[in-house]
Formats: C-alpha cells, sequence, structure tokens
C-alpha cells in the first residue's frame, strides 16, 4: 500500500481505485465520474465523431485497468 502511494507522489497518477487497508472497492473513481459526465456532455451537445470515439475508448480502457488490477494476484 504505502509503495503504491509512492508511486502515486512520483509520478503524478491518478488513482482509479479506491483502496482501504488492502481491500479494493471497485466503484468509480471521482476522476472517473467526471469523465462520464464529459462525454456525456459531449454527446448530448454534438461533439465530433473522432471525439466521442475517443472518449468511448477511454472509457473501455479505465474499466480494462480496473478489471487487470482486480483479477491480478
Amino acid at each position: 500500500m504505502r509503495e503504491q502511494e509512492e508511486l502515486l507522489e512520483t509520478t503524478g497518477h491518478v488513482n482509479l481505485i479506491t483502496t482501504t487497508q488492502g481491500s479494493a472497492y471497485w466503484n468509480d473513481s471521482d476522476t472517473e465520474k467526471a469523465l462520464k459526465q464529459l462525454l456525456s456532455f459531449g454527446k448530448l451537445n454534438g461533439c465530433g465523431e473522432m471525439v466521442i470515439d475517443d472518449g468511448n475508448n477511454h472509457m473501455k480502457l479505465l474499466r480494462a485497468m480496473k478489471m487487470e488490477y482486480k483479477v491480478s494476484p
């Protein structure tokens, strides 16, 4: 846990998974919630198709990263 915190501090990455005492909650992080809202806003307000496709791909990537972390030992 401490190693993960140090990595986040040194690299500036955003923690996508909320962890507490070794257990993980697979709910959406604040970052994911904000990205989902931006994507929804873009869809409703006619952003370009390429932007929407990139946003959808990004959300798929985040889900895949969470699942990879979840199944790894």
